[in-house]
C-alpha cells in the first residue's frame, strides 16, 4: 500500500481526479440548475453549438498535440507545439469561411441556421489552444495546473449561464457561458505557456514541418479522421435528429448523454491523461503494455459498475427529481443509453493505446463501423417515426462495437513480456 501510494501514476491520477471530480459536480450540479431556467427548446440552440465546436475540435490541431508527450527531445516536441497552433489557425480559417458559405446559402437553398454559429470560431480558438497547452503541461507533469484550469472553466461557464438566464432570460446565456469558460481556462493553463507557444509557432521552418509530418503521419492521416467520426458518433447525430423529430428531442438526447458521461470524464479522461504520457515512455523500453490494458479494465469496472448500476435502476426517479418534470422524457432516453455509456467508460482511457503502438489506421475502421451503425439506427427510427427505436438500435450497436474495440487494444498492446514498472 505504501509503495501505490507514493506512485507517481496514482498521485498524478489522483490530483486530475480531484481536479476533474470537482469540475464535474460543478457541471452536474449547475446542468440542474439550468433545467430549470431554460427549456428543452431553448437548449437546442445550445446543443446545435455544442455539436458543432465538438466535431471542429476533434480535428482542429489534427491531433498533433496527442504527439506532444511522445518525442524524447525537448525541442522536437516544442514543434509539434508550434505546429499544433498554426494548424488549429488554419483550420479555424477554413470554419469561418464555411460559416460565410453556409449563411450565404440560407437564401439560395431555403434553410436557416442560428445566429449562435458565428460564436463557434470564438470558442474553439480558446478551447483548442487551451486543448494543445494541456498536453505540454502534461509531458512536463504540471498536473495540478491542468486541474485548476478544469474546475474552474467549470466554475465560469455554469455560473455566467446561471446568471445570464436569470437577468436576461435568453438561452444564448448557455453559449456565453461556455465562451467565457473557456477563456478563464485558457489564461490558467496558458499563463505559463501561451508565449512559449507562439514563439514556437513563430521559429517553425517549412523544413521542421516536412519532418514532424513524415515522423507523425498517422496522427493526421488517422487519429484526426478517428476523432472526427467518433464526435461524429456522439455530436453529428443531433444534426440528424433535427432533420427527423422535432427540436426538443435533440436537447433530450444531448442533455442525457451530458450528465451520464459525468463518470466517464471523472474517472476515464484523468486516467487517460496520465496513462499517455507513461505508456508512450514504457512501450519504447518493453514493447509491452498488454498486463496493465487488463488492469485499467478492472479497475474502471469496479469503478463504473455500481454507479451505472445504480444509474440503470432508478432512472426515471433520478433524472425527474433532480432535471424536472419538464424534462422527463430525457430519463427514457438515458435508460436506452446506460449500457452504451458503460461500455465505452470501460475502454475511452485505453483508447490511447492506438497511438502509442501506432495502430491509428485500424482504429479508423472501428470508428466508421460504428457511426455507419448509428445513422443507419437514427434513420430507421426517423422512417419509422419512433425516436425510442432510434436510439435502442443506437444503443446496441454501440455497445458492441466497444466490446470488440476492448479485445483489439488488448490484442495491439503486447510484444514482450509484462509491463510492471508503471507508476
Amino acid at each position: 500500500m505504501k509503495t501505490l501510494l507514493q506512485s507517481s501514476f496514482v498521485r498524478n491520477t489522483a490530483i486530475l481526479l480531484i481536479g476533474t471530480a470537482s469540475a464535474q459536480a460543478i457541471q452536474i450540479l449547475g446542468a440542474f440548475a439550468l433545467a430549470r431556467i431554460y427549456d428543452p427548446t431553448e437548449f437546442a440552440v445550445f446543443s446545435f453549438f455544442t455539436a458543432c465546436t465538438s466535431i471542429i475540435l476533434s480535428f482542429s490541431s489534427l491531433r498533433f498535440e496527442l504527439a506532444i508527450a511522445l518525442p524524447k527531445s525537448e525541442e522536437e516536441s516544442m514543434q509539434l507545439v508550434g505546429l499544433s497552433l498554426r494548424t488549429l489557425l488554419r483550420v479555424l480559417v477554413l470554419v469561418v469561411v464555411g460559416i460565410v458559405l453556409v449563411f450565404a446559402g440560407q437564401g439560395l437553398f431555403n434553410y436557416s441556421v442560428p445566429s449562435a454559429i458565428l460564436l463557434v470560431p470564438v470558442f474553439t480558438f480558446f478551447a483548442g489552444f487551451t486543448q494543445i497547452l494541456n498536453y505540454w503541461s502534461t509531458r512536463h507533469g504540471t498536473f495540478l495546473r491542468n486541474a485548476i484550469s478544469k474546475i474552474s472553466i467549470a466554475a465560469v461557464t455554469i455560473g455566467t449561464s446561471i446568471l445570464w438566464g436569470m437577468l436576461m432570460e435568453d438561452p444564448i446565456g448557455l453559449i456565453y457561458g461556455a465562451i467565457v469558460g473557456q477563456i478563464i481556462g485558457w489564461i490558467i493553463i496558458g499563463s505559463n505557456y501561451s508565449k512559449m507557444a507562439i514563439q514556437a509557432w513563430k521559429n517553425l521552418t517549412n523544413h521542421d514541418v516536412k519532418k514532424l509530418w513524415k515522423s507523425y503521419s498517422k496522427f493526421p492521416t488517422y487519429n484526426a479522421p478517428n476523432a472526427l467520426v467518433d464526435n461524429l458518433q456522439q455530436y453529428g447525430i443531433v444534426f440528424l435528429l433535427g432533420t427527423f423529430f422535432a427540436s426538443e428531442i435533440s436537447s433530450y438526447y444531448f442533455q442525457s448523454l451530458r450528465i451520464l458521461a459525468a463518470p466517464l470524464a471523472l474517472i476515464g479522461s484523468s486516467i487517460y491523461q496520465v496513462f499517455y504520457p507513461k505508456a508512450a515512455q514504457a512501450y519504447l523500453q518493453t514493447k509491452n503494455i498488454r498486463n496493465y490494458v487488463l488492469k485499467i479494465y478492472g479497475v474502471l469496472f469496479i469503478l463504473g459498475f455500481p454507479i451505472f448500476g445504480v444509474l440503470f435502476l432508478f432512472t426515471e426517479s433520478i433524472f425527474v427529481l433532480l432535471l424536472g418534470e419538464t424534462w422527463r422524457m430525457t430519463a427514457v432516453y438515458a435508460h436506452i443509453f446506460i449500457p452504451f455509456i458503460f461500455a465505452n467508460f470501460l475502454i475511452s482511457p485505453v483508447s490511447a493505446v492506438t497511438a502509442v503502438v501506432h495502430k491509428q489506421h485500424q482504429s479508423f475502421i472501428f470508428a466508421l463501423v460504428g457511426l455507419a451503425l448509428k445513422i443507419i439506427s437514427i434513420v430507421v427510427g426517423g422512417i419509422m417515426h419512433d425516436p425510442i427505436l432510434g436510439f435502442s438500435l443506437f444503443s446496441l450497436s454501440g455497445v458492441a462495437i466497444t466490446i470488440a474495440g476492448m479485445f483489439w487494444y488488448w490484442y495491439i498492446a503486447k510484444e514482450q513480456k509484462t509491463l510492471n514498472h508503471l507508476g
